[in-house]
């Protein structure tokens, strides 16, 4: 969603229309001589002139004139609103995350008169955001979270639960920089609801591996990744340029990174999809993706495995990918810069 509608952000309303109508009104009704025949027809040329003039604009905007922006979107709004209380602190993802999140924020805010804030940074200081929530506790029934996956949020000094899950879409007309809208597209929200705890464990269970589905509530897990998707069973996302997951348990025995992956119907045409992997900052290898949903395991080295068990946040697994983009290479509506689709993430 953008600051900016398709007719106010050009030039026809706010600027040239106005101005051809005072025109078009002092030719109607300014001036004087020219005897009773001309005071007559002057009128007259005006009016077919703002007739023709207004049935252009009428041509124009007829496509939009059924449509309604966001149709729907306020009853979801509310239906989200109704699950908090005044004793609850609300942080929304902000615009640095890559999604659209932080435009509920307004209406929760000064519409349903929740408390909200929006976190800016994608990436806020860890050790800083606990005191922030250490202090919020203090003030308020609940601290909650809603994201769709682009805030790296995850830290061992306190604890994250999952409260809900929603999805819904909304039409939206596409916005051509130098073009009329053609087309209504359905525009998509989708995010989890999350509230903080006070620690409790390192999310699992002492031992047992890290073990990903990437897809279904995930969204404080992943950074720098496209929206949800399903196809054939599969919940996945795919991946940009650079892509991150939170890796919240790696033991000091883990010895192996597996990545379910497929590469999506890539085309002849673009480059191969090659995903090069790292965990805490250490590349632990690269990999080729071909054909459909299958794991790619990589070694991890001892060495790494042991300085990542003995970190104080989660480590991160970064995937650095060959993108793609369907509409250039292809001719597809689809003008997203895409990687791989990422299925799963096991450490074992």
């Amino acid at each position: 969603i953008v600051p900016e509608h398709f007719w106010a952000a050009r030039r026809f309303l706010p600027v040239v229309l106005p101005g051809t109508l005072l025109f078009v009104a002092a030719a109607a009704s300014g001036g004087g001589g020219g005897g009773r025949r001309m005071r007559l027809l002057r009128p007259a040329l005006g009016a077919v002139f703002v007739i023709l003039l207004g049935s252009q604009y009428v041509r124009a905007s007829r496509p939009v004139t059924g449509h309604v922006e966001y149709a729907g979107l306020i009853p979801r709004l509310e239906q989200l609103a109704a699950q908090f209380s005044d004793e609850d602190l609300i942080i929304v993802e902000g615009r640095d995350a890559g999604g659209d999140m932080h435009v509920i924020a307004l209406p929760l805010a000064y519409i349903y008169a929740k408390n909200v804030l929006v976190l800016q940074p994608a990436r806020p200081d860890k050790p800083s955001f606990a005191a922030f929530l250490e202090w919020a506790r203090t003030k308020y029934r609940r601290v909650l979270f809603i994201g769709s996956g682009g805030t790296d949020l995850l830290s061992h000094r306190y604890d994250v639960r999952t409260i809900a899950s929603e999805r819904f879409q909304v039409p939206e007309y596409d916005s051509a920089l130098n073009a009329y809208p053609r087309v209504v597209r359905q525009k998509e929200f989708e995010f989890g609801v999350y509230e903080f705890t006070v620690h409790g464990s390192r999310f699992t269970v002492p031992g047992s591996p890290f073990d990903l589905d990437v897809g279904i509530k995930d969204d404080l897990h992943v950074l720098r990744f496209h929206a949800k998707e399903q196809v054939d069973g599969h919940t996945f996302r795919w991946t940009r340029a650079t892509s991150y997951v939170s890796v919240t348990v790696a033991g000091a025995s883990s010895r192996e990174v597996v990545l379910t992956m497929a590469d999506g119907g890539r085309s002849a045409a673009a480059p191969v999809a090659s995903v090069g992997v790292f965990l805490h900052n250490q590349q632990v290898g690269s990999v080729t993706v071909s054909g459909g949903f299958r794991p790619y395991a990589l070694p991890i080295p001892p060495d790494l495995a042991a300085r990542a068990a003995a970190a104080a946040d989660p480590v991160e697994l970064k995937l650095v990918t060959t993108t793609w983009n369907p509409a250039r290479v292809a001719g597809s509506p689809d003008d997203r810069d895409l990687g791989v689709m990422l299925d799963r993430v096991t450490i074992r």
